[in-house]
C-alpha cells in the first residue's frame, strides 16, 4: 500500500510506502566506495530520527551523495545491542535547523 503525503515544497508529493516512526538513535558506518571514484571507504556518522520498514531518517553534519551505499550500524535507545545493515541513500536536504543535512536511507537488506 502506498501512501502519498503532502511534502514541504508547494505542491509536491512523496510517495511512502511505510509509515515513519520516531526514534532516537545512533548511526554509525563507512560510506562504501564506488567503483567510478576511486575513493577509500570514508567514516559516517549521524543522529537517528525516524524508521520505517524500509528506512531511516537521519540527521548528519557530513555531505554525502545520493545513491550512496552505506554499510552501518544502528544503536536505538534503550536497545542494548547494535543492529548492523546496508542501506543506499535515497535523497539530502537541508535541516530544519540549518545545522548539517537530513538524509534518507533505504534498507537493502
Amino acid at each position: 500500500m502506498s501512501a502519498m503525503k503532502r511534502s514541504r515544497k508547494k505542491g509536491s508529493y512523496e510517495k511512502r510506502r511505510h509509515p515513519r516512526h520516531p526514534v532516537r538513535g545512533e548511526l554509525t558506518g563507512y560510506i562504501m566506495p564506488s567503483q567510478t571514484e576511486g575513493e577509500g571507504e570514508q567514516f559516517f556518522q549521524g543522529t537517528i530520527q525516524d524508521v520505517s520498514q524500509g528506512g531511516l531518517g537521519v540527521l548528519t553534519l557530513q555531505a554525502v551523495r545520493v545513491s550512496s551505499p552505506i554499510q552501518c550500524k544502528l544503536r536505538l535507545a534503550r536497545l542494548p545491542c547494535s543492529i548492523p545493515t546496508l542501506a543506499e541513500v535515497r535523497w539530502v536536504e537541508s535541516s530544519p535547523s540549518g545545522a548539517g543535512v537530513r538524509i534518507g536511507l533505504e534498507f537493502l537488506l
